[in-house]
């Protein structure tokens, strides 16, 4: 069980490496065009939140909020809220509490990578 469960994370990781370097090139693409379409930046915020457990990913998706807050504070509010809903709180999976920035070490084993695992409380 847990050998499968460190495969689902390395591989989730390695997922959201590569969807960073996409994404980077569209936040970018974004910021430097100064695209004032709120739809198109609100598709993109939605799309990024799902991969908000990597920090880098984390990074563009604060960055391309703070590009949104010029252009619409109302949008970016809720974007800041949905990460908080999403992310902040403790999630429970199959009886385990996912919780950034915990470690739970599993005989000699220990989870990197965005999220960290801490027992059951």
């Amino acid at each position: 069980m847990i050998e499968e469960i460190t495969k689902l994370i390395e591989s989730r990781n390695q997922l959201a490496q590569q969807a960073c370097g996409q994404y980077a090139a569209l936040v970018n693409s974004i910021i430097s065009s100064q695209t004032k379409d709120v739809n198109y930046i609100s598709h993109t915020l939605d799309y990024m939140l799902d991969l908000c457990f990597d920090d880098q990913m984390l990074l563009l998706y604060r960055r391309l909020c703070r590009y949104l807050y010029d252009i619409d504070k109302e949008t970016t509010a809720s974007y800041i809220n949905a990460y908080r809903e999403m992310w902040d709180e403790k999630v429970k999976i199959l009886g385990i509490i996912i919780l950034k920035g915990w470690r739970y070490e599993v005989g000699e084993e220990s989870f990197r990578g965005g999220y960290y695992f801490q027992k059951r409380v």
